[in-house]
């Protein structure tokens, strides 16, 4: 006799559904209107910034002082660590206005009335309906850090403080290296965001050898308690003429490059190679402004970045940012485009070089061919005619 299909005997990723469901369109909108509706209900409490996303701490749902009670504002789901109680949205609305949790009619009509008009259970009115706002949970790290994440970090800053050291020598070879200018490369040094290194870096995957790097970009991940640094991503020579990219060490993830803070920024540039947004800010100078003033973050995807290491950075970009894609005349803007998620390239402006035959293959090679006055006078053609 064959197993039912979510029963007992049934296999676990079958078994797991029978406790899946789908909340309803009013408990959706009613979670999207928590920030609101705990503020109003439970205003004894204040907003906090959690590894689970934002949380309303308050004593109970009584709306006693403290912080024993929490309400996550993005899953609806709350627990007060006092008495053991804990629930989902409706089992929320329920508890704080006294309602049977089992008269779905009652709960339906209340958060219908909150979410439309503003009007609770209790008879209190707030002049009309609350603000519905997507609510996020942090991006999460995308795989555990290094044991010797520490040591490699030591490392990149003794690395950063020799360049910085000798910035008059260093940037120039950048600058000549890349088209750009010194300045901005001054900047980045000075900021930690590129270096030159003789090595050697250590590759775990390839026991007895060492890179001799040369160029050098640091790999880190930004989150709401700080900055995490994995290792670096570099230009290095190896035996018998070989050289490339590589992650060093070899066993960190290919994390994309950033500057900037990403959810706060007013303008998010995006492209696929390193080059190409350090060639974006020299254009436009951005480095004459802190990216920590929350006007500008650039991001590159380096190319082999996996795109699931991409999504959270992907996400946490803010609604009302303006994005540019820096797109490029090869085979790599392909791979670079399906790993854009189709609402980022919906609502960005794409610019490119001159699609002519051996013209520039990026904005690195545009800027260095053709200077940046020319290149901003032919971005601020495109974007009028756009």
């Amino acid at each position: 006799m064959n197993p039912s299909r979510t029963g007992s005997k049934a296999p676990y990723r079958r078994r797991k559904r029978q406790w899946r469901f789908k909340p309803s369109r009013t408990t959706i909108a009613f979670v999207r209107t928590l920030e609101d509706f705990c503020g109003v209900v439970l205003s004894a409490g204040s907003l906090q910034e959690t590894r689970w996303g934002p949380e309303w701490y308050v004593g109970n749902l009584q709306n006693a002082p403290g912080k024993s009670c929490h309400v996550n504002l993005v899953t609806g789901l709350y627990h007060d660590f006092t008495t053991g109680e804990k629930g989902g949205p409706r089992q929320l609305f329920a508890s704080i206005f006294g309602i049977d949790p089992d008269d779905r009619e009652a709960i339906d009509g209340g958060m219908a009335a909150w979410i439309e008009k503003g009007e609770l259970p209790d008879g209190s009115d707030t002049g009309g309906a609350p603000a519905k706002i997507i609510l996020r949970k942090p991006a999460r790290r995308p795989t555990a850090r290094p044991t010797n994440s520490a040591e490699e970090e030591a490392k990149w800053a003794a690395v950063v403080a020799d360049n910085a050291a000798r910035l008059s020598d260093i940037a120039p070879i950048l600058a000549k290296n890349r088209g750009l200018s010194v300045e901005v490369f001054e900047w980045l040094i000075r900021e930690g965001n590129i270096a030159l290194s003789m090595g050697p870096w250590y590759s775990r995957k390839r026991p007895e050898e060492f890179y001799d790097a040369r160029i050098v970009f640091p790999v880190v991940w930004r989150t709401a308690e700080g900055v995490d640094f994995y290792g670096i991503h570099a230009r290095w020579s190896g035996a018998k003429g070989r050289s490339g990219w590589a992650y060093l060490p070899a066993h960190i993830p290919a994390l994309p490059y950033v500057i900037g803070d990403l959810a706060g920024a007013e303008l998010v540039v995006i492209g696929e190679s390193t080059w190409d947004v350090i060639a974006y800010i020299d254009l436009y100078e951005l480095h004459t402004w802190s990216p920590e003033d929350g006007r500008w973050a650039v991001v590159a995807t380096r190319g082999a970045t996996n795109v699931r290491n991409l999504l959270p950075a992907f996400k946490s970009i803010s609604p009302s940012a303006h994005i540019t894609l820096l797109l490029q005349n090869d085979e790599a803007n392909t791979l670079f485009l399906k790993a854009i998620p189709p609402e980022i390239r919906d609502r960005a402006r794409p610019i490119a070089p001159p699609d002519a035959e051996n013209y520039a293959k990026d904005l690195n090679d545009w800027v260095a061919r053709d200077g940046r006055e020319s290149v901003r006078r032919a971005l601020a053609a495109q974007a009028s005619y756009s």
